[in-house]
């Protein structure tokens, strides 16, 4: 049993950590830390969750002003602390247990996301109220949370970026708002022509002090308007869940709503607090984590993008971390150089620095946009969601070379005049990393590729704040002469072979040649034949007579050709032809051949050269030694 003495002294613990939460930061440390501790430790077999005091100062702590507000530690972070399951029926079920275990980790490293019955809620069967019931007075509640006096200052502006030696390409970044029924008739051809490009349209919402879901009452002529002016749309539902299944009630409200509409941005879960709030307290990390799961992993089913929004300080409630490695996110933070001056971002500008990626930026919910009377929520989008999840202004690199050429055994500075620019123009050179590979696509030193010659890459990386990652990637080229193989650096041969032949030897010798890269340079080879090793020699053949008979004989015998006419009453005469014999003599030509010589080799010594020059103008060269020998039968 619960003993009075330990009720005593909870109570006087509770005032002396309200007093830490509100005084100092210092002070506030401690209070978060005994809060944790208390958190984790069940007392006499009953949860401390079940003490009247204790819940009270919980409601105490949570409920401080918006400038001391901080994130508390996680209600769970043991598997023998308080377990909160949440079904799609709304059933919660605590587990007790008398285990104490001590810690003094107060971070939650693991958060396992329960996301419950995902199934899309028919329209009908969810209580929605006819309107939304904030009055126009409190939108800026919630706002002062986002206020930040300034935000870090970009390190260079981005220069130069289309210089010969800048590889990658610019592009503009997008410029764009959000609004509800608060900005009222919305000129959305205005709108456009002053250089928005994207909005998100409130859809629906849930009261943050009564729970009920609203649509907003002007999220269809929005939705119209916007696409008809050729503004890219998303869509967002200001979220007051505090249940996973409210969450689902949430996605499924959207998801009906925007049936029939054409929405090319991202959906949003803009989940939001402020005092006074119905989400202001009592809602563990792993719960937020799972509303907000529940709600992108429905609206990805559904075929749409994904997005989270939050402020710096609502981040730290969910496991961010986990939570935007899966979906996009949009940062609320307003620095003071955007605050009621009509002011837009610039490339260069500075942005906040978070430990997890951000792909929108809400930086002033005090705009100026024509078409749209009164203050609007401005926004800077880094990355296109729009048929693409490339950056809007791409990271940018820029290099001193396109390619390195160093000479084996030299030393290279890799990262010298070398710099990128992230998506927000910004330089981050202190956060680019490098790698060498060689050609074989193993991982080496800046060391070990300046100590052998051969071609390698230089990737340059870097992941900036919206989580887009990019590389560049240089040739490297550590060089030295070509490399010629032969056969044999001495050949020998005998005087009986042919200087043909000996060329032939020569050639056949060459085995193979290459730079310094693995290039094929075989054909290139050019080789220095040796000279005065051989004389002009007479062939040793018969020579043999050519005989030709032009006409052998030609006998034409004499005829005698007697013709007889017999005429009556004449004579017959006969007329007597005779042919001469003609007859050819045989006829006789000799032809004399020409002599005909070779190359005899002559002995001796004597030397042949190879060369060879690659692309890169470096030359080799390798001589060898030829011995002619007598012959044997000399």
């Amino acid at each position: 049993m619960f003993k009075k003495v330990h009720l005593e002294k909870l109570i006087k613990l509770k005032e002396l950590v309200i007093s830490w939460y509100t005084g100092p930061a210092k002070e506030k440390v401690y209070a978060a830390t005994v809060l944790a501790a208390i958190g984790m430790v069940s007392i006499g077999g009953v949860s401390i969750y079940h003490l009247a005091s204790l819940k009270d100062l919980h409601q105490e702590v949570y409920a401080v002003s918006e400038s001391q507000m901080t994130t508390l530690p996680a209600e769970t972070s043991s598997t023998d602390a308080t377990v909160e399951t949440t079904t799609a029926d709304e059933t919660t079920t605590v587990e007790e247990t008398t285990t104490i275990e001590e810690t003094t980790t107060v971070e939650e490293t693991t958060v396992t996301v329960e996301t419950g019955n995902q199934t899309v809620i028919p329209v009908s069967s969810l209580d929605i109220a006819s309107e939304d019931s904030l009055p126009d007075t409190d939108v800026t509640t919630t706002r002062q949370a986002n206020q930040t006096t300034s935000v870090p200052a970009p390190k260079s502006p981005l220069q130069d970026i289309s210089s010969s030696n800048t590889f990658g390409k610019s592009a503009g970044f997008t410029t764009g708002i959000d609004v509800s029924k608060h900005q009222g008739s919305i000129n959305w051809s205005q709108v456009k022509n002053d250089g928005i490009s994207f909005a998100f349209i409130k859809i629906a919402g849930r009261g943050y002090e009564t729970g009920k879901l609203y649509y907003d009452t002007r999220y269809k002529e929005n939705l119209s308007g916007a696409n008809a002016a050729g503004i890219r749309t998303g869509a967002y539902f200001f979220s007051q869940a505090t249940t996973v299944q409210e969450a689902r009630e949430e996605a499924s409200m959207i998801i009906d709503a925007l049936k029939g509409y054409k929405i090319s941005y991202p959906v949003v879960f803009d989940w939001e607090t402020a005092k006074g709030y119905r989400t202001y307290s009592g809602i563990s990390k792993s719960t937020m984590t799972a509303m907000a799961e529940t709600f992108c992993s429905m609206m990805e089913a559904a075929g749409y993008k994904a997005m989270i929004y939050a402020n710096t300080f609502d981040f730290e409630r969910f496991n961010s971390t986990s939570l935007t490695s899966r979906y996009a996110s949009w940062l609320a933070r307003y620095p003071e150089n955007y605050d009621g001056n009509g002011k837009r971002f610039a490339l260069g500008d500075g942005i906040p620095s978070l430990d997890y990626p951000y792909q929108i930026w809400q930086y002033s919910c005090t705009g100026r946009v024509s078409g749209i009377s009164g203050y609007v929520d401005m926004n800077v989008g880094f990355i296109g969601f729009s048929g693409t999840s490339n950056p809007s202004v791409p990271i940018t690199f820029q290099a001193p070379v396109d390619e390195y050429t160093i000479k084996q055994g030299d030393s290279i500075n890799l990262l010298q005049n070398v710099s990128v620019y992230n998506c927000a123009g910004i330089l981050s050179t202190d956060k680019m990393q490098y790698s060498i590979t060689s050609a074989d696509g193993s991982a080496v030193t800046a060391e070990q590729a300046c100590a052998k010659s051969g071609k390698y890459t230089v990737t340059y990386r870097l992941k900036d704040f919206t989580g887009y990652q990019a590389s560049k990637s240089i040739p490297f080229y550590v060089q030295t002469q070509p490399e010629i193989q032969l056969s044999s650096r001495t050949l020998v041969t005998s005087e009986d072979q042919t200087y043909e032949e000996l060329l032939d030897l020569i050639k056949d010798n060459l085995l193979a040649a290459a730079d310094f890269t693995g290039s094929n340079l075989l054909s290139q080879v050019s080789i220095n034949y040796p000279e005065n090793c051989y004389k002009k020699v007479e062939k040793e053949s018969e020579s043999l007579p050519e005989t030709t008979t032009a006409a052998a004989t030609e006998t034409t015998r004499s005829e005698t050709a007697r013709e007889e006419t017999s005429v009556p009453g004449v004579e017959t005469t006969t007329a007597e032809t005779t042919t001469e014999e003609s007859t050819t003599p045989e006829e006789t030509t000799t032809a004399v051949k020409e002599p005909e010589y070779y190359n005899k080799l002559i002995p001796g010594s004597y030397t042949a050269s190879y060369t060879v020059t690659d692309t890169f103008g470096l030359t080799s060269s390798v001589s060898i030694s030829i011995e002619i020998q007598k012959s044997s039968h000399s």
